[in-house]
């Protein structure tokens, strides 16, 4: 089989931007105290499919016996309609983009690699864990967290296991989960009348012999069965834990636990019965079970897996790989001055004060015409998993084959090499000239399970909808970006993707503004047009990428938007705009692996460019002097300041983020660095704020970073004094 040349996807990302735009009004945003120049009323809405169309409403959830099947949101009155918060998903998402705002509405999450399929990653997996896994038992401690109790380990040979139990072939059939596998064991140890918790043997060179008689005792750990054990290569060993030392007991932390939680997929659905985890162990833990684990600790952390090459959680979270491109893409949801998106669509956050109502609404948009087509073929829809790095992790690549030209895949694990990795950018489906149902594979034809399956019930193209969009006192600028976000700067070619299935083609549209009606605060102002308005917003963006030495309109986030917005730049993508194929029983049947092994990444999207966008007339101006605000002493401070008498917060126990507010400031810290801050507290300190997420009338240092304050040590906690 020839190798691939390119990585096929439905989907491709805009650039993460170096810079984030926060408007100079951003702090005089409200509904109740009116710009001079702000606008209010209405946009009517014409949108009209041009693939079929599916934005669910009545869902029927899949069996192992049967598909699910998804159909269309109707009206009470039976009218397909599409629901406004679709439609102001769908545009805030274009806006965030357009006008450079942050990225910000991303879970921050802590992927994991467990990856040795290749050059190009199999060294920074290995690395990291090669000579340094250690064993132990995890049990539910006192607290509400895990406590692990170190172990000895050896090996668990399926030869020595048949040999002591007189069988004549394998123990455990290939293809095993770790429920089936222990099922198996169950039924030899009742059939043989031996212990199921405990054996005795004697260990030898890491090995377990003399099975049954030997001079210790151990519990047998079976790990998934993924090949057959009797074949060349094929899995033959698994574990026997012993010689627990309670001594060197040690609890995780909430952000180990909570990673750990992560990388097993403890809210998984799908396939949850084949997981380790979900499949077997979450449940004798909740019951006060001790699980057989696997953990590393290093850099000050424990990261615990349950195979002997443990998934490890990343050294870096989603959010801090954003920040590797902007820490100021961090400072959203309060944390920082509103963005230009936040100003116009609203906001939330931990800190209610800062929450912020949008100004634009948008109501049901409502067919007349829509009629059903007839529904697809039992399919799946694959959710892209972020955890796939040569596609969401930015690489150093040779552009003309997108190949890498470094030696080895920057993932979330740091390296010599990508010592700082980056996200790819905001994921977008891009549109295309037609549309196809992605067939099942053999493999997924014939399994007996069909709980991933779904058929699709979608509304035939060329149906229209009628909807309404009401905005309240917005500034010119801002009601321009909606009116460019609307109708793509006018370009009548190009198409917005809504709804499901858009890794098919499905769900591409048109929006025109059919109408409009639009009223100044200020009675002797006059009103302009939409297209007036979305001029304003395009000099408004050529002029604020001045002052940041850009050219709004040249910008691979702008180019790349539109590109991805245009069917025509289709066929010029060098894969194909659809899932590449994973079928386990077929030899070289996982794409994704081929593709990793020949250190392919996923080619950046074609291009497109602002139509007309020379005959838009401006002068550069300086940059207007900013209104004074709280982040704008953090410009001038050169060195470690102290605040006395505050509160720290534990605001998010996944990245260990702490928040200390002082005179209208804010600081923050997260992971790694909230390690270093936490260290030095006595226990009992480290405790409350584990299990109280609060301590109160702190003495801290904070030194500047950015547009923020830098939480960097805790130096008294009430009348305790910490070493630092």
């Amino acid at each position: 089989m020839a190798p691939p040349v390119s990585i096929d996807a439905p989907y491709n990302f805009v650039p993460l931007a170096d810079w984030v735009h926060c408007p100079d009004w951003a702090d005089q945003v409200s509904h109740d105290l009116p710009f001079k120049d702000g606008l209010s009323g209405h946009l009517d809405l014409k949108i009209t499919t041009h693939t079929p169309l599916l934005v669910g409403g009545v869902q029927q959830n899949a069996t192992t016996q049967a598909p699910g099947e998804v159909r269309p949101f109707r009206m009470p009155d039976g009218r397909y309609a599409i629901p406004g918060t679709s439609l102001k998903g769908m545009i805030r998402a274009v806006v965030e983009i357009a006008s450079f705002s942050r990225m910000s509405l991303v879970d921050d999450v802590r992927y994991g690699l467990r990856d040795i399929s290749g050059p190009y990653v199999k060294s920074a997996y290995l690395d990291r864990v090669r000579s340094n896994v250690k064993t132990g038992f995890m049990q539910l401690g006192s607290n509400g967290l895990p406590v692990i109790t170190p172990c000895d380990m050896v090996r668990l040979s399926h030869r020595q296991v048949e040999a002591w139990l007189g069988l004549d072939s394998p123990p455990f059939a290939p293809s095993r989960s770790v429920k089936k596998k222990y099922e198996e064991w169950s039924n030899l140890y009742q059939k043989e009348s031996i212990g199921q918790r405990r054996i005795r043997f004697t260990p030898s060179n890491g090995e377990a012999i003399n099975l049954g008689t030997g001079s210790e005792t151990g519990v047998p750990v079976l790990t998934g069965q993924i090949s057959a054990s009797d074949k060349k290569n094929g899995k033959s060993r698994d574990f026997v834990f012993y010689n627990e030392n309670p001594q060197r007991a040690f609890e995780l932390s909430l952000a180990e636990w909570a990673d750990f939680l992560y990388v097993h997929g403890d809210q998984a659905t799908k396939d949850a019965a084949d997981m380790s985890w979900p499949g077997y162990w979450k449940d004798r833990y909740w019951r006060d079970q001790a699980v057989p684990v696997f953990y590393l600790q290093d850099k000050g952390k424990t990261r615990v897996g349950l195979a002997y090459m443990p998934r490890l959680s990343g050294d870096y979270s989603t959010h801090q790989m954003i920040g590797h491109t902007k820490e100021d893409h961090l400072q959203g949801q309060g944390r920082g001055p509103l963005d230009f998106a936040e100003t116009l669509f609203g906001n939330v956050g931990d800190n209610s004060a800062a929450c912020l109502k949008g100004r634009v609404s948008f109501g049901h948009a409502v067919s007349d015409n829509a009629t059903l087509d007839q529904p697809t073929r039992p399919t799946i829809l694959n959710g892209p998993k972020a955890s796939y790095f040569p596609n969401y992790v930015r690489q150093k690549t040779t552009p003309s084959k997108w190949t890498l030209k470094s030696k080895g895949y920057a993932t979330c694990i740091h390296t010599s090499e990508h010592p700082r990795p980056e996200i790819r950018g905001w994921k977008r489906y891009p549109a295309r000239p037609g549309f196809k149902v992605q067939e099942l594979t053999n493999e997924q034809k014939n399994s007996d399970k069909k709980s991933t399956q779904v058929i699709l019930h979608l509304l035939k193209e060329k149906a229209v909808f009628s909807g309404r969009v009401t905005f309240h006192n917005l500034k010119p600028e801002e009601l321009g970006a909606l009116c460019w976000a609307l109708e793509w700067a006018g370009n009548e070619r190009l198409r917005h993707g809504l709804g499901m299935a858009k890794s098919f083609g499905f769900g591409q549209v048109e929006i025109n503004i059919s109408g409009h009606s639009i009223t100044p605060n200020d009675p002797c102002s006059e009103t302009g047009s939409p297209e007036h308005y979305r001029q304003r917003f395009m000099v408004h963006m050529l002029q604020v990428s001045h002052w940041n030495k850009k050219n709004w309109s040249e910008t691979s986030q702008i180019r790349t938007l539109l590109g991805m917005a245009d069917p025509s730049n289709a066929e010029k993508f060098p894969g194909k705009l659809e899932h590449m194929r994973l079928e386990t029983k077929k030899r070289d049947g996982n794409e994704f692996v081929i593709a990793k092994k020949s250190g392919l990444v996923l080619a950046e999207y074609p291009t497109s460019e602002i139509p007309s966008i020379e005959s838009i007339e401006w002068e550069p101006i300086d940059p207007p002097a900013p209104t004074p605000t709280p982040y704008d002493e953090v410009k001038s401070a050169t060195q470690l300041v102290e605040w006395s008498g505050v509160e720290i917060h534990l605001t998010n126990p996944g990245s260990g983020e702490l928040t200390v507010k002082y005179e209208g400031k804010t600081a923050i810290v997260r992971n790694p660095d909230t390690e270093k801050v936490r260290n030095p507290l006595p226990d009992e300190i480290k405790d409350r704020l584990k299990n109280k997420k609060l301590l109160k009338n702190c003495r801290v240092h904070v030194e500047p970073k950015e547009t923020v304050w830098k939480l960097t040590a805790i130096l008294a906690v009430g009348e305790t004094l910490i070493a630092t």
